[in-house]
């Protein structure tokens, strides 16, 4: 690599010695010439390696010339090449900032002190990138400590809630084992799939898809249709609960429990009517399988599915008609979308497109398991 020189000297004859002696050193080195505060300033403009200063200069000196680099370009090595640096002098110059200093009658010095001033360079420059790298990766560190605590603190309470909320609704130690750690793999489950995605989020149809999985038969027991959607981390787990929930329920008791019958699931992206805002919502409907009715008692699934539309300021209606379940599931598209998903924007584009004019917002595309 080239070394970009400026040297400070008004000798022309100075000037064409110092560098006969840098060409028999073998650096390969590129060198420009200044001999006033102006020129030294207009040098300054471009990227320079070293400086070479003789100490007198016309209309100003090299100690000038020093604290003008130590300002503009800190850290690029500063050596002093005179006939008239006495020893006081270049001590003090030395402690005041210079890398060096080689007196003009002994020039043999100039080409082993300029390559220990770049290479001292070059190591602090080394040192000062790794201890960029070391606070950069300390403040990241940091942040994820943080993020973990943060998340542990959320999975610890969805444990206790769903721990709580089993437990009222067992009639047994057996039977709350079997739901709880049903309700545990399921929320493992979802978080394999964060952790795929970097936590970032999960793929509502991949949810849906772990959470169908155990119940997949002989031949497709259900469609999945709807566009492409991200799901942000927290919506991913809560969704997953609440899919587990009827899947587990279908298996007992709906269209999952014998080899007849059909869930089909639809969602999409639909324009509020009210204030226009994206509104996600979600039909699982449960088809062919045995008559179903009411239950005496509101359990665990049904609860969970009221409470967390309402906390994400949506609705949910259970509808328990003799022909299979039927759930809907309304939410503002905010609280459970990431925005960068593609199938999210392609809708809101289909939407924006409309220009009010009824669409079709669902973006679907059946898949069958």
């Amino acid at each position: 690599m080239t070394i970009r020189i400026l040297h400070l000297e008004d000798s022309k004859l100075d000037a064409e010695l110092v560098r006969s002696y840098l060409d028999a050193s073998g650096l390969d080195f590129a060198i420009d010439h200044a001999d006033t505060r102006d020129g030294l300033l207009s040098a300054l403009e471009n990227p320079l390696d070293l400086v070479l200063a003789d100490h007198a200069l016309p209309g100003f000196d090299g100690v000038e010339a020093l604290g003008i680099c130590q300002e503009l370009i800190p850290g690029v090595p500063f050596i002093f090449v005179s006939g008239t640096l006495g020893e006081d002098l270049a001590i003090e110059c030395i402690r005041d900032g210079a890398t060096d200093y080689v007196l003009k009658q002994n020039l043999r010095r100039l080409g082993p002190a300029v390559k220990r001033a770049l290479a001292e360079a070059e190591g602090r420059r080394e040192r000062e990138r790794a201890e960029a790298e070391r606070q950069a990766t300390e403040a990241q560190l940091r942040v994820l400590v943080a993020e973990l605590s943060h998340r542990v603190g959320n999975i610890l309470a969805v444990v206790q809630s769903i721990a709580l909320q089993t437990l009222r609704n067992s009639d047994g130690l057996e039977r709350f084992e079997q739901s709880f750690l049903a309700r545990i793999q399921s929320l493992a489950q979802t978080h394999s799939l964060l952790i795929q995605g970097d936590w970032r989020g999960a793929s509502l149809e991949e949810v849906l898809r772990a959470e169908l999985a155990p119940y997949q038969g002989g031949r497709p027991r259900w469609i999945l249709e709807g566009p492409e959607i991200g799901m942000n981390p927290g919506a991913a787990i809560t969704m997953a609960l609440i899919f587990h929930e009827l899947a587990t329920n279908a298996a007992k008791y709906g269209a999952l429990c014998d080899g007849e019958g059909q869930v089909n699931v639809i969602w999409g992206v639909e324009k509020d009517e009210e204030d226009a805002a994206p509104r996600f919502s979600l039909s699982w409907i449960e088809r062919d399988g045995p008559p179903v009715s009411p239950p005496t008692r509101r359990g665990f699934g049904s609860r969970l599915i009221s409470q967390v539309s309402r906390s994400m300021q949506g609705s949910a209606r259970l509808d328990y008609d003799r022909g299979g379940l039927s759930c809907r599931i309304d939410l503002p598209s905010s609280h459970l979308v990431r925005e960068d998903s593609a199938g999210y924007r392609a809708v809101i584009d289909q939407m924006r497109r409309s220009q009010g004019r009824e669409a079709d917002l669902s973006g679907a595309r059946p898949a069958h398991g």
